[in-house]
């Protein structure tokens, strides 16, 4: 499996059809913010797994991680892009990379 977390922004992956990928993002529901998935990555890869990781117990407002997996169902070309804001507001950070599916 090809885990990514931030250092990710801005990079291409090449994975194998079949392939899963994580991606671990820190986030802070308790801010406000929380990453959103912009862009998939459709169809060349599959969500199959998105859900917020609390952080320890006992440590109340501190950030814990969103974590998503991916299936790369497909050969070709695909962009993820996420964004991590209030609910309606602007954008305080972005990343994007892209995936190459191979066969």
């Amino acid at each position: 499996m090809i885990e990514l977390d931030e250092r990710a922004d801005g990079t291409r992956v090449d994975v194998q059809r079949g392939h899963p990928i994580s991606l671990r993002l820190t986030e802070n529901p308790t801010s406000g913010f929380r990453w959103r998935l912009d862009a998939d990555g459709g169809p060349a890869l599959t969500v199959v797994h998105d859900r917020f990781e609390p952080p320890a117990r006992g440590a109340s407002g501190a950030p814990g991680h969103h974590a998503w997996r991916f299936f790369a169902a497909a050969v070709g070309t695909a962009g993820v892009r996420l964004s991590y804001s209030r609910h309606g507001g602007a954008a305080a950070r972005t990343l994007a990379f892209t995936v190459e599916v191979r066969a």
